[in-house]
């Protein structure tokens, strides 16, 4: 419980981590993997470079790659406008209470959630993975997002990391 704390003090004080590496246990899987993060990126940042990613893409899709590229701009186009977190279609509004730039409390359970930009993910240990039956629009939006910035952040519950590195310091769980 000490290197919880520390961890969490870490992530919020003054010193700013840029990279952070995780050992983590998968909630629903149980799949082990050590993550490489990058603390502090800008999610609204990420969208705006994705729409324009996007807005280019769009041209040279069909079909369901088309409607799901277009959902996916929409989707963006109003996080920006009325800022991220404030999505009619966001799910988790009111779950969680911000504690400081990457670091947020699950307001039921009081678990501290640390967010970052995934920048490797090495696997130690397969998890278990549920068969997913996914529409087809699901499929193509999920192939979209593969190739854009937010897609690649991350959230990690700080009572499911084994160890982690920061400012070089070696915490163990």
């Amino acid at each position: 419980m000490q290197s919880i704390a520390l961890l969490a003090n870490i992530i919020t004080s003054n010193i700013n981590p840029r990279f952070a590496s995780l050992t983590y246990t998968a909630k629903g899987t149980g799949e082990v993997a050590r993550h490489t993060l990058r603390l502090g990126a800008s999610v609204e940042a990420a969208y705006k470079k994705d729409l324009a990613t996007l807005t280019a893409k769009r041209a040279t899709l069909t079909g369901v790659s088309l409607v799901a590229c277009d959902e996916i701009i929409a989707s963006l186009t109003e996080s920006l406008t009325v800022g991220v977190g404030n999505n009619s279609a966001y799910t988790c509004k009111g779950v969680f209470t911000h504690v400081c730039k990457g670091v947020k409390a699950h307001a039921e359970t009081g678990e501290i959630h640390v967010t970052g930009f995934s920048r490797s993910k090495v696997t130690l240990s397969e998890g278990v993975h549920k068969k997913v039956n996914s529409s087809e629009k699901t499929l193509a939006k999920n192939a979209l997002r593969k190739g854009l910035l937010s897609g690649k952040f991350r959230q990690f519950v700080i009572v499911n990391i084994e160890s982690a590195r920061l400012n070089g310091k070696t915490l163990e769980m």
